[in-house]
């Protein structure tokens, strides 16, 4: 048996390459979900050797029996192996973030700061530009 972890947004390939070197699939593999899978399950069929399955909208296990026909010699050579999806709900991977504009401390979050008239360290006061007090 084979287990994968996936979510409801994803799918997955399989390949089947059949063991002991030297022996071939006489066939398709095919792949069939057990009962009670009625909320989804699909397969796709690639080739004799590759399929896609996709275990639905719902989240659960699916469990699909995958056969194919291995040709070690002459006759009919049935094997059978079980892929189970366990299938989750999509969630957030990032939070997003978008970085904003840089505030002088003591300024209101909802107010941009008011620009001041820079200090040009005359003696006169009437040169002096006018404190400006946040909003």
């Amino acid at each position: 048996m084979f287990e994968v972890t996936l979510t409801t947004a994803e799918r997955v390939k399989i390949t089947v390459n059949p063991y002991p070197a030297g022996s071939r699939l006489d066939g398709p593999v095919i792949a069939t979900p057990e009962d009670g899978a009625t909320f989804g399950a699909k397969v796709e069929q690639v080739d004799d050797n590759t399929i896609i399955l996709d275990a639905g909208n719902v989240a659960g296990d699916v469990i699909y029996d995958l056969k194919a026909d291995v040709d070690l010699g002459p006759g009919v050579e049935t094997i059978t192996e079980q892929v189970v999806l366990h299938c989750n709900n999509p969630k957030a991977q990032q939070l997003g973030l978008a970085i904003g504009e840089i505030l002088p401390k003591g300024t209101s979050s909802t107010v941009s700061p008011v620009p001041t008239q820079p200090y040009t360290g005359l003696a006169d006061a009437s040169t002096k530009p006018a404190p400006v007090e946040p909003k």
